[in-house]
């Protein structure tokens, strides 16, 4: 377990080099003042993303750009089962210190590489600079993915407003795995992660 959280948190560090790499790009397509927008990458450097991704890995990545109103941002993972809220876990939570305008990358790792865990690692990077990180382990109970969704355009951040940045949808029962069209799949999947962002 100590040999696998040490690779994650190298991985961690990768992912942030990316951002690093790409937020000037990034930035200039999408992100508008007080938003936050799934990164839009160029191909070379989505070439970059898939070299340093493994199989049954997911990386998300997101720039956000606030004025001088917001001071801080936070991100938890909320657990459903059935619909039903089970569980939260608060990923991280910072202040961005005097009052000023800021730019940030966020990006979100899902490894599911093993067979009994996801673990889920969630990184902010300020002004190109690391500034936290953290690791989440769920166990998945023989579940497997069967429905996700993610921000693609970009969202208008306000004060103290939840956003819903990742849904990653899970059964543990084939009948489950094709729900019919019209059917809430948070209702229908026997678990559901879901990712937010506040910012205040």
């Amino acid at each position: 377990m100590l040999k696998h959280k040490k690779h994650f948190s190298i991985f961690l560090i990768l992912c942030i080099a990316v951002i690093t790499l790409t937020a000037c790009s990034a930035r200039s397509n999408a992100v508008f003042p007080n938003s936050i927008a799934h990164t839009q990458l160029n191909s070379a450097q989505q070439e970059l993303l898939n070299r340093i991704s493994l199989v049954n890995q997911e990386i998300l990545l997101f720039d956000f750009r606030v004025d001088s109103s917001f001071s801080g941002i936070e991100v938890w993972l909320e657990v459903y089962e059935y619909g039903v809220a089970t569980e939260r876990f608060d990923a991280l939570s910072i202040a961005f210190g005097e009052p000023s305008a800021f730019e940030g990358e966020l990006s979100i790792l899902v490894n599911r590489t093993n067979a009994d865990y996801t673990v889920w690692g969630i990184s902010l990077g300020i002004g190109g600079a690391l500034a936290q990180k953290t690791e989440l382990t769920q166990v998945k109970q023989d579940a497997f993915l069967h429905g996700l969704m993610r921000i693609s355009a970009p969202i208008q951040i306000r004060d103290g407003e939840e956003i819903v940045l990742l849904k990653n949808y899970y059964a543990t029962e084939p009948g489950l795995a094709y729900p019919y069209a019209g059917l809430d799949l948070l209702e229908h999947s026997t678990y559901t992660y879901i990712i937010k962002a506040r910012f205040f």
